[in-house]
């Protein structure tokens, strides 16, 4: 869930195998690994951005989507099946 809409969803071992979404991409990337000599996954820090400030119209996370497009600010994407179970609100999963 991003600002109370959910993104993705799907059997956990899927979603952590194959996560679609750029928000769940990010989420999965700032988990510790656990092991202190295993370099960690890191994304550029973007900062968090006030609700005030998103849209109501489009997808709330476009603002801070590396790959976010025009086309997210105007319309929230449709939730779609991108496998069995796995679904995605993000036309570029």
């Amino acid at each position: 869930m991003y600002m109370g809409q959910v993104v993705e969803q799907a059997p956990r071992d899927v979603l952590y195998a194959d996560p679609r979404h750029p928000y769940t991409k990010t989420l999965l990337a700032a988990v510790p690994s656990g092991d202190p000599g295993e370099a960690r996954r890191r994304r550029a820090e973007q900062a968090d951005l006030p609700a005030e400030e998103v849209s109501a119209q489009g997808c709330p996370f476009h603002a801070r989507c590396p790959g976010g497009s025009e086309d997210c600010t105007h319309a929230m994407p449709e939730m779609v099946e991108v496998g069995a179970g796995h679904f995605v609100r993000c036309p570029r999963a």
